[in-house]
């Protein structure tokens, strides 16, 4: 469904709605305006809605857009888990009616999500690959992209049908935010829209609508800019649409957000046989890129260059910074909030454990090699020079980089990876490159440097920490203006503000916060329906009940989010056992389950296999085992929770 509102609709529903109007200007007068359609939008509005507030969406594509395949085609997962992905959030989450609530939803996404996927491989020919299939009903596996999309659709859907003081409007980007003197902002769109606001939430997200904030690499965008390179940079939209009558002739350079693009699929197919793509980044985005790149070509070879050890965990923030009452009090306390940036900042290269288990099977093929290069690819590592043959040749300047190259060839080698016939060629002499694909995440800088937020800081409306946004005291509004609130993963003060879980707990706060200073409204008698019944559970109670004192949050990041108690009662109870094999057996998955909890689940289960059945483990899950171990018994076993 597609939610548009042309200037003119607007200021007459409005009008209809009884809104209040500007005597000069002759504006409408929203109570909040929320910039951006994504995650922290959509719920920042949703929250707003529920309580009266005459509100506002502007989004300036389609909602939900970077969730797409063609803005991230191959990270197929969220980075958390399915039960921490609501995107909308209150005290009990199953409070909520079916249209409003992904947790649960989840089995019926799930089975859909199951079936068009099927489907397109079916009608496509592209293999499926690289994600954690569960079981319906497993909400400690990572959500799949879609199931949120989907999630995010219906929010809209509601948001737009069943408030009549809410107003949603795509394909409006905005352009101009204007604090005028009688306190109000002037929001203006691309498309004309001008509406006054007394309160503003900024959703404008990390990577920009048209991909503006990927970090590209200054090593190729050098040789882009030497006349003659025969090198093309694909950074974001704008330049694979500036760029297309160049793409089949040169040597191609582009950002992982592009994969979904068809063009850019087509030139990665039509590599002759033999043909190498350069992959540069170590998170799931390189990871499954590699792999997306793999199975689009078959005569494809892929070398993939990460700066550190890429780690087996299934999901790629710590659950224990996730909790509620952690954030909550994040919000609260700036001691809590830097702990859990801390947390992870500490979590390394999390991939997760089937794609890296892929990821090894190609190794071991030959098709793939795994460069942990232990520093950056850059200028002061490589040296990248284009021939005459259509190639980029890439030679390692560092010898710090070449003997981390050859350790991990021998420790692979030791471990059995390769079988019978290891590898010949020399680690450290890097192969030519046909094509690169870039995926280094996003440019904070960048994202401070957009014409919103500049315009907002050149009126003195908030101010920056280095890359960061200045919060004020309440951990919601800017520091400069009490009625500017951000919600979005280009504002980071804690760990949960990069994933959905911080969306969604900040925008419930941000609502509650705004409720206190905007006039008072009737909540709307027709809104989503709430208290749905829910195993049982009495989902009329929404009284607040993650009010975490900074002690007990602290305490509960240092746990792990594990419940060391029932552990203990557990075991206690194991050892009554009479029979030694079973207690025994029953000892080792109560062992793993603590070591692995909750979402790691599947590394839990692979403990189990290298200790009973170790001859079971194929060379790569070996590989996988012995990375997992070594990780997990160097401190991270906390993080894994």
């Amino acid at each position: 469904t597609q939610h548009y509102l042309s200037p003119q609709s607007l200021t007459s529903i409005a009008a209809t709605q009884a809104w209040d109007f500007d005597p000069q200007s002759g504006l409408p007068i929203a109570d909040s305006v929320v910039v951006g359609g994504g995650p922290g939008g959509l719920s920042s509005a949703y929250h707003l809605s529920e309580r009266g507030t005459r509100t506002v969406l502007f989004e300036g594509g389609h909602i939900g857009q970077a969730f797409s395949d063609a803005s991230a085609q191959s990270v197929h997962q969220l980075r958390t888990n399915g039960a921490a992905s609501n995107l909308i959030y209150t005290a009990n989450a199953n409070q909520l009616g079916v249209e409003v609530s992904m947790h649960r939803q989840l089995p019926h996404l799930r089975e859909d999500g199951n079936k068009a996927r099927e489907d397109w491989a079916q009608s496509s020919q592209e293999e499926s690959h690289g994600t954690s299939d569960a079981h319906a009903r497993e909400v400690f596996f990572p959500a799949h992209r879609n199931e949120l999309f989907a999630h995010m659709s219906q929010v809209a859907l509601g948001l737009s049908q069943q408030y009549p003081d809410t107003l949603v409007s795509e394909n409006s980007p905005v352009k101009d935010i204007e604090k005028l003197e009688n306190g109000l902002f002037q929001v203006t769109t691309h498309q004309g829209h001008q509406v006054l606001t007394r309160s503003l939430v900024m959703a404008t997200g990390f990577v920009g609508g048209d991909g503006e904030h990927t970090r590209n690499l200054e090593i190729f965008q050098q040789l882009e800019d030497q006349q003659g390179s025969g090198v093309t940079v694909l950074a974001n939209d704008h330049d694979l649409f500036r760029d297309n009558d160049r793409i089949d002739d040169d040597i191609l350079v582009f950002s992982d957000r592009l994969l979904g693009r068809p063009e850019v699929r087509k030139e990665i197919k039509e590599l002759p046989k033999g043909s190498r793509l350069t992959v540069i980044g170590g998170g799931e985005a390189a990871t499954k890129g590699a792999l997306e790149a793999l199975h689009l070509n078959s005569g494809l070879s892929v070398d993939l260059y990460t700066s550190r050890p890429l780690e087996p965990y299934q999901t790629q923030i710590p659950t224990s910074v996730l909790s509620p009452g952690v954030s909550e009090a994040a919000l609260r306390h700036k001691d809590v909030a830097q702990r859990t940036l801390a947390e992870l900042q500490g979590f390394g290269t999390p991939v997760m454990p089937n794609t890296l288990e892929e990821l090894l099977d190609f190794e071991s093929q030959g098709r793939l090699r795994i460069r942990e290069l232990g520093k950056r690819f850059s200028a002061k590592t490589m040296e990248v020079t284009p021939n005459d043959r259509g190639e980029l040749e890439i030679q390692l300047k560092d010898e710090d980089v070449a003997q981390h190259l050859r350790e991990q060839r021998q420790s692979w080698v030791n471990s059995g990876l390769y079988g019978d016939e290891p590898p010949t060629d020399d680690p450290t002499e890097m192969p030519k490159a046909n094509m690169v694909m870039v995926a280094a995440g996003y440019d904070k800088k960048s994202v401070k440097s957009g014409p919103l937020l500049q315009k907002l800081e050149a009126q003195g409306l908030i101010e920056f920490d280095g890359s960061n946004v200045v919060y004020g005291a309440d951990g919601l509004t800017s520091a400069k203006d009490p009625m500017l609130c951000f919600n979005t993963a280009g504002a980071v003060a804690m760990a949960s503000d990069t994933a959905i879980p911080g969306r969604a707990i900040r925008a419930y706060r941000l609502a509650g916060h705004l409720d206190t200073i905007l006039p008072k409204r009737e909540k709307p008698t027709q809104g989503i329906e709430s208290g749905l019944p829910f195993a049982g559970i009495n989902t009329q109670n929404s009284k607040e009940n993650f009010n975490w004192s900074k002690a007990r949050a602290l305490e509960f990041i240092e746990q792990g989010g594990v419940n060391q108690e029932e552990f203990r009662e557990r075991r206690e109870q194991l050892e009554l056992l009479t029979d030694d094999e079973e207690r025994k057996s029953a000892l080792l998955r109560l062992r793993a389950e603590e070591r692995f909890p909750g979402p790691n689940s599947p590394l839990a289960a692979l403990m189990v296999r290298a200790e009973e059945v170790p001859e079971s483990l194929t060379p790569a899950e070996k590989l996988l085992w012995e990375k997992t171990n070594s990780h997990s018994e160097s401190g991270h076993s906390q993080d894994l929770s």
